[in-house]
């Protein structure tokens, strides 16, 4: 097993709130249209990964609004679910709880990215 890093991207560790739209659900077209509010586990410069409680699956295309908090910062992405794990067991209320699913973001020709690097890269230090 290897200990090499395969991510083009470090993590930043940041619980922010995130309001999620599903565009496109293959394989679960009834979640399209749908909209919930999460949040993140952690963020970097190519996407982040998040706690939801409705089951995006991989391919799902999400309009993703994150507020890192403080002036100019709200960012809208497009991004596309790349994994998401095993939905946990029920608890003891009968209730799944949230699990992780992790989101590429297109950045590319997006106006807010350079701003974005930089939030994360604020957020570092």
């Amino acid at each position: 097993m290897s200990t090499t890093e395969k991510r083009r991207f470090s993590r930043v560790r940041e619980k922010a709130p995130v309001t999620v739209r599903i565009q496109s659900a293959p394989g679960n077209p009834i979640l399209e249209g749908r909209e919930f509010k999460c949040s993140s586990r952690d963020l970097s410069e190519g996407g982040l990964r998040l706690n939801v409680d409705v089951p995006a699956m991989p391919n799902s295309l999400l309009e993703l609004q994150i507020n890192l908090g403080g002036a100019y910062s709200k960012y809208r992405f497009i991004g596309t679910v790349v994994w998401t794990q095993k939905a946990p067991p029920k608890g003891a209320a009968g209730k799944r709880k949230s699990w992780p699913i992790g989101v590429d973001l297109q950045l590319t020709n997006n106006p807010m990215t350079e701003s974005w690097n930089q939030a994360l890269k604020k957020l570092r230090e």
